[in-house]
């Protein structure tokens, strides 16, 4: 990605948040599956800058971003995460 591009990716899926998108629920095992394969996906995009992850604080935002950020650590490009309210 170039400097100041964006790449957003929604919280994958959990079993409450479609009836009003205010209950703070986890990831089902499904949406963890979910969130992992869609790391493996954006990985190509990145170029080796640092990467800044801005996640809401709903449990299953934070846990997807955890699974995102966990993916792109481990190639070595630098990620900060923001807690966003």
């Amino acid at each position: 990605m170039k400097q100041n591009e964006f790449l957003i990716m929604r919280h994958s899926y959990d079993d409450h948040s479609y009836i009003d998108g205010k209950n703070d629920t986890p990831l089902t095992s499904r949406g963890i599956e979910i969130a992992k394969d869609a790391a493996e996906k954006i990985l190509f995009k990145l170029d080796g800058r640092d990467i800044i992850v801005r996640y809401s604080v709903k449990k299953r935002a934070q846990e997807t971003a955890e699974i995102l950020c966990e993916r792109i650590s481990k190639t070595g490009v630098k990620v900060n995460w923001i807690k966003d309210n």
